[in-house]
């Protein structure tokens, strides 16, 4: 089966404590890279829940992952591989369902948290990005959307079946497994199609 890479962008300063963590899926045979070079920020710790699965290097140097001392302290690429399963002595087996939880720190105290997870397919770099004009974070509404896309088809600007059908099938069913955005970019959609498809729907429940 061919593997098939994708970018992910994550924005800058996400806290875990603000936020579901965010899934990453990872080939055998393709590395991730998480890349904070885009935001200047510097890497200064790192946590992950299974190294039986999954092993990290980074383009600096950091305590406790790499075997020398490290005369200057920091990175800003973490790379991400996965390994087969090799039992440590001491550590309980992860549970592999909820995939393994992978905590970054970074200099200017951001915490990013990330659930690795073994895949057919790989996002090639994990990106974080500078901050832009906030979008609306609440959660489309699934009976406004499809009311919105029921709108459209009584329009005639959508099709039952087509591609974009799909997609908003498909958004639909991935929000209960991930972030909204990350639902949508799964889905083929962004995240603004969908909240107009939510205030089409909303229009329509007011008629």
């Amino acid at each position: 089966m061919k593997t098939a890479l994708t970018a992910l962008a994550i924005a800058f300063g996400t806290a875990a404590s603000a936020v579901a963590q965010t899934p990453i899926e990872v080939a055998p045979g393709h590395g991730t890279n998480i890349n904070f070079v885009g935001t200047g920020e510097t890497i200064q710790r790192i946590w992950l829940d299974d190294p039986e699965r999954f092993v990290l290097s980074t383009d600096g140097c950091l305590s406790g992952l790499d075997a020398e001392d490290c005369e200057t302290e920091g990175a800003q690429i973490l790379h991400v591989r996965l390994i087969e399963r090799i039992d440590i002595p001491g550590l309980p087996p992860a549970r592999t369902s909820t995939g393994a939880l992978l905590t970054i720190v970074t200099e200017g105290g951001n915490i990013y948290t990330y659930t690795l997870h073994p895949s057919h397919t790989s996002e090639a770099v994990v990106e974080a990005i500078p901050p832009k004009t906030p979008v609306s974070t609440v959660s489309p509404d699934d009976g406004a959307v499809q009311r919105g896309r029921t709108l459209l088809l009584a329009r005639g600007e959508i099709e039952r079946g087509s591609e974009e059908w799909e997609a908003i099938e498909r958004f639909l069913e991935l929000r209960s497994r991930f972030p909204d955005p990350e639902a949508a970019r799964r889905a083929g959609l962004s995240i603004e199609r969908i909240h107009q498809l939510e205030e089409l729907g909303d229009l329509s429940s007011e008629l």
